[in-house]
């Protein structure tokens, strides 16, 4: 009987003390930012764009908030990405079609507050016309993308130049400037608090005796 109790005394304690070490879990900090805050870099593929990363890591497996700005009259040669992607228009209007090749007459225009969705692996491609363009994208990463016509990819020029073996949308190609994520301020998130070094140690203790004490 005094065995079956300190086997379930046993359970209780490794039960608290794995339930106090996922309360840490809220220490997790809220992301906070301010448009007038944005820091714009350039775009490391569709060169002469601008893009500022708003939440994420472009090289990790994680969410990604990602603006683009381009210019007037800019174009963005048929191509596919292998991520799902949700495109937000936000200001300007923006053109998109799907397809292998680029036939402006096969295009929507979409207006600021206009999405599309574009599944993984499908190409599409893209303009602008007098006016100029930021759109929003959201997915998951780490980011990619692939030209259906090689010679379009200006990053194959670079390896050219460099000597240096493909690397699709890698770290390598991107401005280590860009992962500096200046645009990510961090805020305590409101009525969550980190568990203290002090309560881990004492979790610590309780499920290290929980356990010398067999059963």
């Amino acid at each position: 009987m005094t065995g079956e109790r300190n086997k379930k005394m046993k359970w209780k304690l490794i039960g608290l003390a794995l339930l106090g070490l996922a309360g840490g879990g809220f220490g997790q900090e809220m992301k906070m930012v301010k448009v007038e805050d944005l820091v714009w870099k350039e775009h490391p593929v569709f060169k002469g764009a601008q893009t500022a990363i708003l939440v994420g890591d472009p090289t990790k497996a994680e969410t990604i908030v990602q603006r683009t700005k381009f210019p007037p009259h800019y174009k963005v040669p048929p191509h596919t990405h292998p991520y799902l992607e949700v495109i937000t228009v936000l200001s300007g209007n923006y053109w998109n079609s799907f397809g292998q090749s680029f036939d402006k007459s096969k295009g929507i225009e979409l207006r600021p507050g206009s999405v599309f969705v574009l599944p993984a692996g499908h190409a599409h491609y893209t303009w602008t016309e007098d006016t100029e363009v930021v759109v929003q994208a959201n997915f998951i990463g780490p980011g990619g993308v692939t030209f259906i016509n090689p010679a379009d990819d200006p990053r194959n020029a670079a390896r050219a130049q460099t000597r240096q073996s493909p690397d699709l949308f890698g770290s390598k190609w991107f401005s280590p400037a860009l992962f500096d994520q200046p645009n990510q301020a961090l805020q305590p998130t409101a009525g969550r608090r980190a568990i203290s070094p002090f309560l881990m140690q004492q979790l610590s203790i309780l499920a290290k005796l929980a356990l010398a004490s067999g059963g």
